[in-house]
C-alpha cells in the first residue's frame, strides 16, 4: 500500500474530522491536550498485513473500523451510563481485536484496559478517557502514512 493509496483510501473521512469544531470544555482528562507520537498510536505495517497489500481492503478495512468505533464507542457509553460492565467489557474487546488487527496500537491498549477492568467488575469510567483519546482518527492516520 503506498502514501497515496492510503491518502486516497481514508480522504474521505478526513474533511469530516478537521471541520469538527474542538471541544471548548477542554480534554475529558489532564494530560490529554498533547497527542501522542504517531509511531505509539498506527502501526501501518499491521494494515499492511492485513490487508494483504490490497489497497481496495484496506480500505473497507478503515472504512469499516471508522464506522464500527463509534458504533462500539457509543455501546461503551451507554454500558458506562447504566453501570453494565458486561457491556462495556464486550464493546471494549470488540474494539481492541479490531484496533489491534489494523494497527491502531494505543487504541488496542487503551480499549484493553477498559475491558480488564469492566470484566474484574471494576469501574472502568476512569480508563474511558484514554481510550476515548485514541478512538480512530483519520487525519492522523493520513500523517503517518506521509511520513
Amino acid at each position: 500500500i503506498t502514501t497515496m493509496d492510503l491518502e486516497r483510501v481514508i480522504g474521505q473521512w478526513v474533511d469530516d474530522t478537521a471541520s469538527r469544531a474542538p471541544d471548548p470544555s477542554g480534554p475529558a482528562s489532564p494530560g490529554l491536550t498533547e497527542q501522542p507520537p504517531l509511531d505509539d498510536v498506527f502501526d501501518s505495517g499491521r494494515l499492511d498485513e492485513s490487508s494483504g497489500g490490497d489497497t481496495g481492503l484496506a480500505q473497507e478495512l478503515l472504512e469499516t473500523l471508522i464506522r464500527e468505533s463509534a458504533s462500539l464507542d457509543e455501546r461503551m457509553r451507554a454500558g458506562l451510563e447504566a453501570a453494565d460492565s458486561r457491556a462495556v467489557a464486550d464493546a471494549a474487546h470488540a474494539l481492541k481485536g479490531s484496533a489491534a488487527k489494523l494497527g491502531f496500537i494505543a487504541l488496542a491498549e487503551a480499549a484493553l484496559a477498559v475491558e480488564r477492568a469492566a470484566k474484574a467488575g471494576e469501574d472502568s469510567s476512569a480508563l474511558y478517557p484514554a481510550l476515548e483519546a485514541h478512538l480512530v482518527d483519520p487525519a492522523r492516520v493520513v500523517e503517518a502514512a506521509r511520513r
